[in-house]
């Protein structure tokens, strides 16, 4: 942020192959950060998730963006999205 970050991106769950799903424990990750971030910044805050629950809680703390690598493709993530009111990549 003090050197000019115009987009920081917060995920709690890795992506890659193999990798162990962490169902509410990401939220317990995610949320904290970007409601904290949100306080102490005005670059946009992202929120890298897939899941349509992580996107609807994290809608409510007020992220500028939803990035998901799965491309909304998770079953509610499409709806989940167009209910957070952010832009979604």
């Amino acid at each position: 942020m003090e050197e000019g970050a115009a987009i920081i991106d917060i995920g709690g769950e890795s992506t890659r192959p193999g990798r162990l799903r962490l169902g509410r424990e990401e939220l317990r990750r995610v949320l904290p950060v970007v409601e904290r971030l949100r306080q102490a910044t005005q670059a946009v805050i992202s929120v890298d998730t897939s899941r349509p629950e992580v996107i609807r809680e994290a809608a409510a703390a007020g992220p500028g963006l939803i990035n998901d690598v799965r491309a909304l493709a998770e079953p509610g993530a499409l709806e989940a999205a167009g209910r957070a009111g952010a832009p979604s990549v």
